[in-house]
């Protein structure tokens, strides 16, 4: 998989926020943001499981819609697309098709 294809992640100034760039923007995202990311893109086009995202934030007990809302908050801040839903089972990185810009043509 092209390394463009997944998420650089920096943290920022402050300890509960990091700075995820994807494809040269930049944005904002919570600790629990990445933590979710992470489980994601740490085998891409893998399925995560809700139990493997549950443990990538730290195993706590959560709401029990608090990962899709993480999910969902994430999924406004990436490409359509990048984050699939694999019913009853968790979710997917999938990376965007890649195209070449202008100045690779």
């Amino acid at each position: 998989m092209n390394a463009a294809a997944v998420p650089k992640i920096e943290i920022g100034e402050h300890p509960r926020r990091m700075l995820m760039i994807f494809n040269g923007t930049s944005t904002e995202i919570t600790a629990a943001e990445m933590a979710v990311l992470n489980a994601l893109i740490k085998e891409p086009g893998e399925i995560a499981s809700k139990a493997d995202i549950d443990m990538a934030l730290s195993g706590r007990v959560r709401e029990s819609n608090s990962i899709e809302v993480l999910i969902g908050r994430l999924r406004k801040k990436l490409p359509e697309g990048v984050i699939v839903t694999e019913r009853g089972v968790g979710y997917r990185w999938q990376a965007p098709s890649e195209t070449p810009s202008a100045d690779q043509a």
